[in-house]
């Protein structure tokens, strides 16, 4: 909020922006008297919305869901008693609150749920109703967020007519584990709201302001020496740590926040689709194997939470009555019953979700069963294993381990889950634990978030909240990526830091990408320090621009954490101090497309020849003739710059349901898409398009008897396989893994779908950097094994190129396998005959290639390939992926198609240090 608009605020605002429920407190101002809960200062505020069919009322939590009505519901029993908003008139119709939750449980595909979730992926386009019904308005994760914030300030205007909701301090809460990227759409869900400006709170630190609250006397922290806040929302689980100290000054001990967990999608909602998925196991008792069904469990989902929350409180009864609904003609006939009994819910709940677990213990990495959702919700569901993680490189740092908690979510309503939280830290801990009372734990955020801006307006701060994490420009070198540290975790708001060293050479005149990640943990960076290796980092998705000026500019790098929890970095030219860029790394993909230049190459009549082929009317163009007509439009495809290969992708994604014409209708559209699109990020709004063509993948091929056909399928995956998420990736990963092994193609017989297509399955394999490591290590031991025995040698050749690649295309530094294992392999590849096979040069060369120490190969090994190229004159042209200063950039530009540069690379003096 800006200091204008908090000069003129009469109350003081928080809102918990949950992922299922949305809480708002608030305070007035004005009084210089300490408030305290005995007065009722701090409020909650019953929202207005519709409870149930035909009942407007209020309610302490208003659901964060959209349901978008058909017939079921009319026009007069939508009507709210304010007039729509700008935001509203432009979004498709909804339904918000309790009735809209009620309603969308019987029918999910219309039910807009898990915004916030969405949000912080890099498929933060994806379109809402997950999997929505035929007909049905969708909206993006960003527009639901910003239609619950708008549907919060209306009615809280229509209440306070004199206090406009945009003219209040308003405190926003987020995950404290919300990266850059996640803060910003927050930030711009609230302008779209009409709020401009509110300041962002992580939700840990808000709960435990609200504990001071209302422990403003207590002496409950005096001989404490750490905090741990866990809290487990509906649709994530935060950890946070905050240091405890004593206060020669005051009587509170000084508290500061030291540590904050990654962002782990783990919470109450997962609880309850794991119920979900036991009830319809138990309705479904005809075929227990039988695959869930996506609108069956959203439809359990809601009942199995109430399920919880009765078998879980305080003397529960033995069971839960669990009913699935018929449909059409049935509905009333076909429902179903089952019962969740309390001792299977408590079982899943506290073994499945929160197991007693040593201190040592790691998640683990299997493939999680429910991703039905969409969502990459983690592998592993037990959420003290992750806590244990958190926890461990910490208490190995200062040797403390936290002796007071704060358990903060509705989850903890629940008295055994609290009690197991306990039990777990004092297992790890050799002092007794304190609890600390959180009477209503789903109220806690908001309130907590209207006490900090009190104390805000009065410039008082109770917690020390400095930078949780450490963040690092990505940058080029000679030797490749390299991660610099511009801004140390620790680092107080709104001060100011500059790089003296290294200087950096500043793109300006030509679209660029700029590339930051952070640290969560424990590891205490210094300004300016150097990472080789980066694998350890969580990379921020890219930032695409094109910055004023023209060609090279030597520049420092000064860094600064705004108010708003944001960061603001600037390049500042040595030769000329005042002239400076200011680069946004929290930028999200969509907002890139004003900065990026507008296609002005592409000329309508291309466009207009797509629609000729794939349009809704008849086809007036040959397909065959497509690629060639397109070609006399643009010239040749290998000098289509990227935007123009978008725009055309663009008007392809459009007309994909046309691809079914005919047999080489869905092959054309296959490769051009695919074409268009490589190498499937990079570029304004590709993480939309991806999205939009990931949802073919499950409706599959219409011609799937024709080889040809499924060729085309394969490249198009490969092409675009940068821009799929890890989820993703495993999914095709499970699909396709089956042509390693060994004998596979013989065995396939002459069924179409498992024989065609079998090498451009192998390449597509390989190009799957974001596959765990120790899969990738079983999927190059069956390649190398393929090479031996000369199996789809040119594929395997190349699927293990860069399986085993010390640099790669686009994943980050740790999907790389171990130096050990690529070494090994090395040296079976230089058993072979490298001139009767020239393919295997490709594998040996992208695993000797330099990189840092801790995943080169050893120099003996790199020699022994150098001299096998010498001695094969045809293979000297790979010498050049050897040398210490090789710019593979024109490599990258083959396999993957238009690529961009880095914005930022070292200076030249540095790079010949």
């Amino acid at each position: 909020m800006t200091t204008s608009n908090t000069e003129a605020a009469r109350y003081v605002i928080g809102i918990d922006l949950g992922t299922s429920n949305i809480v708002l407190a608030y305070a007035k101002l004005g009084s210089s008297a300490k408030p305290s809960a005995a007065t009722s200062a701090f409020q909650v505020w019953p929202i207005p919305q519709w409870l149930d069919k035909g009942l407007w009322g209020t309610a302490l939590t208003l659901p964060a869901l959209r349901y978008h009505p058909g017939a079921e519901v009319s026009a007069a029993q939508q009507q709210l008693p304010w007039p729509s908003s700008q935001l509203q008139q432009q979004l498709p119709n909804a339904l918000l609150g309790h009735w809209a939750q009620q309603l969308g449980s019987a029918m999910p595909g219309r039910l807009v749920q898990s915004a916030k979730s969405w949000l912080c992926q890099q498929t933060a386009e994806t379109a809402l109703p997950w999997r929505a019904e035929a007909n049905v308005a969708t909206v993006s994760p960003l527009q639901a967020t910003a239609s619950y914030l708008d549907y919060l300030r209306c009615a809280w205007d229509h209440q306070f007519a004199d206090a406009p909701m945009a003219q209040q301090q308003l405190q926003i809460t987020v995950p404290a584990s919300f990266d850059d990227h996640a803060r910003a759409l927050t930030q711009e869900a609230a302008a779209l709201a009409g709020l401009n400006q509110p300041v962002l709170l992580e939700e840990p630190i808000a709960a435990t302001y609200d504990w001071l609250l209302r422990e403003a006397d207590s002496d409950t922290l005096a001989d404490r020496e750490q905090m741990l806040v866990c809290d487990i929302g509906g649709g994530t689980s935060d950890f946070t740590l905050i240091n405890i100290k004593p206060s020669a000054e005051q009587k509170r001990p000084q508290l500061e926040r030291v540590a904050v967990g990654e962002h782990l999608m783990l919470g109450g909602d997962n609880i309850d689709l794991a119920l979900a998925v036991q009830a319809q196991r138990k309705l479904n008792t005809s075929d227990k194997a039988a695959r869930p069904d996506f609108k069956q469990l959203q439809q359990l989902s809601q009942q199995s939470r109430q399920a919880k929350e009765t078998l879980l409180a305080t003397d529960p009864p033995d069971e839960f009555k669990i009913n699935l609904l018929g449909s059409g003609s049935a509905l009333i006939g076909g429902t179903q019953q089952t019962r969740l009994t309390a001792k299977e819910v408590e079982q899943l709940a506290l073994d499945g979700f929160f197991p007693l677990v040593d201190s040592t213990a790691y998640p683990q990495q299997r493939k999680g069963a429910l991703v039905q959702t969409g969502l990459p919700y983690p592998a592993d569901a037990a959420i003290t294993r992750h806590l244990a993680a958190f926890l461990a490189p910490h208490i190995k740092q200062t040797g403390i381990t936290p002796d007071t908690l704060l358990l903060n979510g509705s989850p903890f309503h629940s008295p055994q889950l609290r009690q197991r939280l306990i039990a777990q830290l004092q297992q790890w801990s050799e002092r007794p634990i304190t609890l600390l009372e959180n009477p209503a734990p789903d109220l806690a955020v908001a309130r907590g978030a209207a006490y900090y801006g009190w104390l805000r307006q009065q410039k008082q701060q109770l917690i020390r909240s400095d930078s949780a994490r450490s963040y690092f420009a990505i940058v080029d070198s000679q030797s490749g990526k390299q991660a610099f540290c511009i801004l140390p975790k620790g680092s107080a708001t709104d001060h100011s830091q500059t790089l003296s060293t290294p200087d950096f050479t500043l793109t300006c005149g030509e679209p660029v990408q700029f590339e930051i990640a952070s640290d969560h943990g424990a590891t205490r960076y210094q300004l300016g320090q150097r990472i080789a290796d980066s694998h350890q980092l969580h990379h921020l998705p890219k930032l695409t621009t094109e910055l004023a000026g023209s060609g090279m500019v030597n520049v420092r790098l000064s860094t600064r954490l705004t108010e708003l929890g944001q960061l603001a970095v600037a390049c500042q030219a040595i030769d000329e101090p005042t002239q400076q860029w200011p680069i946004s790394f929290n930028l999200r993909a969509h907002e890139q497309a004003d900065i990026a230049p507008a296609c002005q190459s592409t000329p309508a009549a291309a466009f207009k020849l797509i629609h000729q082929v794939f349009g809704s009317s008849k086809a007036v163009l040959n397909v065959s003739e497509l690629r060639n007509q397109l070609e006399k439009q643009l010239g040749k495809r290998d000098n289509w710059s990227a935007d123009t290969a978008r725009h055309l992708a663009d008007q392809l994604l459009e007309t994909a349901g046309k691809r079914r014409r005919s047999l080489k209708h869905e092959r054309i559209w296959f490769n051009l898409s695919g074409y268009c699109l490589r190498p499937g990020s990079g570029m304004p709004n590709d993480n939309q398009r991806i999205s939009q063509l990931w949802q073919l993948y499950t409706s599959g091929l219409q011609y799937q008897q024709e080889n040809q056909g499924w060729r085309e399928w394969w490249v198009l995956w490969r092409r675009v396989v940068a821009g799929l998420n890890d989820e993703q990736q495993a999914t095709l990963l499970d699909d396709i893994g089956m042509v390693l092994v060994p004998g596979y193609a013989r065995s396939a017989g002459n069924k179409p779908r498992q024989q065609a297509g079998i090498e451009e399955r192998i390449r597509l394999i390989g190009a799957l950097e974001r596959i765990p490591v120790e899969v990738k290590t079983e999927v190059g031991n069956l390649l190398l094994d393929k090479l031996q025995k000369q199996d789809e040698l040119a594929a395997s050749s190349w699927a293990l190129a860069r399986i085993g690649a010390r640099r790669l295309a686009y994943a980050t530094p740790e999907f790389r396998i171990t130096a050990d294992v690529v070494s090994e392999w090395l040296q079976t590849l230089l058993t072979l005959d490298w001139k009767q096979h020239p393919q295997l040069c490709f594998p040996a060369v992208t695993m000797a290639q330099p990189t840092d120490s801790a995943f080169a190969v050893n120099d003996d090994l790199r020699r022994q390939v150098s001299d096998k190229l010498r001695r094969g004159r045809r293979n000297e042209g790979w010498l050049r992926w050897l040398s210490d200063d090789a710019d593979q950039a024109g490599d990258q530009q083959q396999i993957w198609g238009d690529s961009l540069p880095s914005g930022l690379r070292l200076a030249d003096a540095e790079n010949r240090k």
